[in-house]
């Protein structure tokens, strides 16, 4: 470890290991990579900015969008999105600006843009009234359209508590995982949701129970979305009117 990384000194560390597939742990082991944590950060900052710089290139070569076949699939609109090909961009920004790009192909499968920031990363879609934060875009654009109110997009379920920090109030928008819960003995998408609403002191927004339906999107598809619409609004109403 302790050589291999004097040798590695006067070289952009961080681009050798990603070269090889390694990171500084798998090279020096937990115990003594801790001795060399202001390195790690260092250089874990470098490449998150580098990744940074990446994403706004490509999104800078990407045009406005205003259908995609994932949009069209889940029914919902873009709000601020770009298309790249036949790629759809969704921007990931901080109080930084622009720090990464969720890419979601035709067929929905979704990638980040490697090593780059997702933690406290987010995507804002305007609105008025309530502010809600849920995990995916269709989630999110979907609550958006229901509703009128402005809607957070989180992207991942470990995200929601670290975006929820920015929005005092804010009420959460939970994923059921139900199936997963059944496997493992808990839901991650619930679980996530209440502790970004402890956060917020906001409402844990779950949807129906109904067959195949994890998320508000999936409720947009069975109960249309005036009925999502009247579901998120009705809880938050009864909600304050239970607390005046």
């Amino acid at each position: 470890g302790g050589p291999l990384l004097d040798c590695f000194s006067c070289q952009d560390t961080g681009a050798i290991l990603s070269a090889i597939g390694m990171t500084w742990r798998d090279l020096l082991g937990e115990t003594e990579a801790g001795e060399y944590t202001p390195i790690l950060r260092e250089d874990d900052a470098r490449e998150k900015d580098e990744a940074a710089a990446e994403a706004a290139r490509l999104w800078d070569a990407a045009v406005p969008c205003s259908h995609h076949p994932y949009l069209d699939r889940k029914r919902v609109s873009s709000f601020g999105l770009r298309v790249h090909g036949d790629t759809l961009l969704v921007p990931m920004c901080d109080s930084r600006g622009l720090r990464n790009l969720q890419r979601i192909d035709p067929d929905g499968e979704k990638r980040f843009m490697p090593r780059a920031q997702v933690v406290g990363c987010h995507h804002i879609i305007g609105g008025e009234g309530h502010t809600l934060i849920g995990e995916g875009y269709a989630t999110c654009a979907t609550s958006a359209m229901a509703t009128g109110c402005a809607v957070v997009v989180a992207f991942n379920a470990g995200n929601l508590p670290r975006v929820a920090e920015r929005f005092p109030y804010a009420h959460i928008l939970a994923d059921d995982d139900a199936e997963t819960q059944k496997k493992i003995g808990r839901n991650p998408g619930i679980d996530a949701a209440r502790a970004a609403a402890k956060i917020t002191k906001g409402l844990v927004l779950i949807p129906p129970k109904l067959r195949g339906c994890t998320d508000w999107n999936d409720a947009a598809a069975v109960i249309g979305m005036k009925a999502v619409g009247s579901k998120i609004i009705g809880e938050i109403n009864r909600a304050l009117g239970s607390n005046r």
